[in-house]
This record gives structure tokens, sequence and C-alpha cells, in this order.
């Protein structure tokens, strides 16, 4: 369901009494989402070390920024503004 109201943009109205809490779990969500990325980026190197790929860790985080980049400017230039 969250896919398909992301690209319907449905308009939802909701009394205050439920917008708040809303909210406030899909900034709760958020935040363990950023710290567990977080967490994912300090694993990173000591997996690195153990697959014996010390000299190409820029390249996997590069790898993983760009990706994130330009999976970010698709969605912004074909999604957004339609």
């Amino acid at each position: 369901m969250g896919t398909v109201g992301s690209l319907r943009d449905p308009l939802l109205s909701f009394s205050p009494l439920v917008t708040i809490p809303l909210g406030l779990a899909g900034g709760i969500f958020v935040g363990m989402l950023a710290a567990a990325l977080t967490e994912v980026l300090n694993v990173l190197p000591i997996l690195a070390k153990r697959v014996r790929v010390d000299d190409k860790l820029e390249t996997l985080l590069m790898a993983i920024v760009l990706g994130k980049v330009f999976g970010s400017l698709f969605h912004w230039i074909y999604f957004v503004g339609r």
C-alpha cells in the first residue's frame, strides 16, 4: 500500500490527534534507519578485512554512495513533479 500511495499521491486529511502520533512514529523509524546505516558503515571496514578486500574499500564505499545518489536522482527526475 505504501508504494501505491507514493506513486498516486493521495489526498488524506486526518485530525491532529492522528497526525501527531503518525509523524512521531515516522520520525522514530527514520532515526532508527539512520542508526542502522551508521552501524553498517562501522562494520564495513571489518568485513572488508575478513574478505580480504582492504585495498578495494574505497571503491566499495563509492559504489554504495553513487548507487544511492543515482537512485535518488532517478526517483526525483522521474517521479517528483508529475
